[in-house]
């Protein structure tokens, strides 16, 4: 697997993945042949890796672009493949060296990032490399989950798995990215701190700016919660100075508020409150 982002970059390398996969990047055609090739099968482990393979891609097909009427589609075949596994694992066995051979990680080499030689061992226990499969699995059965939580609980970042794959950070990162999603949470968490939803009506001229900075802020929070822990720890400290006028521009919006509402705002710096609680959490 590809354990960090620059791993592998197939730009780099003028690798397209398109033109040198043997499958069609088609589903329907992928699950049609796959369909075929079941049917002529007589052993009922190969028939069971098959059926992996076609709902696993399918997920991914339905997760590279993610929408709500997607999503459940994409966790429900997730969840087939969570169950093929311990049926696939029963008849596994540990490779032989013939097939060692074939995952060398020395062949792969000159497509990576220059840097110091890094001795890769191989897995040969099937129940390791079957764990890595399960939390693989479960790590993009949560990313389906995303467009139902709270933005408190998405900066915190949902998947919590040890070294999450740069896969199931990508995905989540795509699902958060949906057109209009940070947005509604935002106006969700405001009001929460008691933001007068007629603001945005009352007070837009004030309001629009201050929730298209915080969009464009919490968008890269959520890019960073998506990345490693390294580069995560690096970047945070960069978004305080944005959080610092953040909180100089709730202030003033939070005026606003209170010379058009007067005593019907019911607390007298929501906006501020909203932004300072989230510049504490990112500390």
């Amino acid at each position: 697997g590809v354990w960090d982002d620059e791993d592998f970059m197939p730009t780099m390398f003028n690798v397209d993945f398109q033109d040198s996969s043997v499958f069609s990047t088609d589903p329907i055609k992928v699950n049609e042949k796959l369909k075929i090739e079941k049917e002529r099968q007589q052993d009922e482990a190969i028939v069971w890796r098959l059926d992996f393979i076609g709902k696993y891609m399918s997920a991914l097909v339905a997760l590279s672009r993610p929408r709500p009427s997607t999503l459940p589609s994409a966790k429900g075949l997730l969840a087939k493949c969570a169950q093929l596994l311990p049926k696939i694992e029963k008849s596994a066995t540990a490779p032989s060296d013939a097939v060692k051979k074939r995952f060398d990680a020395s062949l792969n080499r000159k497509l990576l990032v220059p840097g110091p030689p890094r001795q890769v061992e191989p897995i040969e226990d099937p129940k390791v490399v079957f764990s890595m499969w399960t939390k693989h699995i479960n790590e993009l059965s949560l990313g389906c989950t995303l467009l139902t939580r709270p933005l408190g609980d998405l900066l915190e970042g949902v998947i919590q798995e040890d070294k999450p794959n740069v896969l199931s950070r990508s995905v989540a990162q795509l699902v958060v990215s949906n057109s209009g999603f940070v947005r509604q949470l935002l106006q969700e968490s405001l009001e929460t701190h008691l933001f007068p939803p007629e603001a945005m009506q009352h007070c837009k001229k004030q309001a629009e700016p201050f929730l298209q900075r915080c969009e464009s802020m919490f968008l890269h929070m959520l890019k960073l919660t998506h990345l490693n822990r390294a580069r995560r720890f690096r970047r945070l400290a960069h978004v305080f100075p944005d959080f610092n006028e953040l909180q100089h521009e709730a202030y003033r919006l939070d005026d606003t508020l209170k010379a058009t509402f007067g005593a019907n705002l019911k607390y007298s710096r929501p906006s501020w409150g909203f932004i300072m609680g989230h510049a504490l959490q990112a500390m």
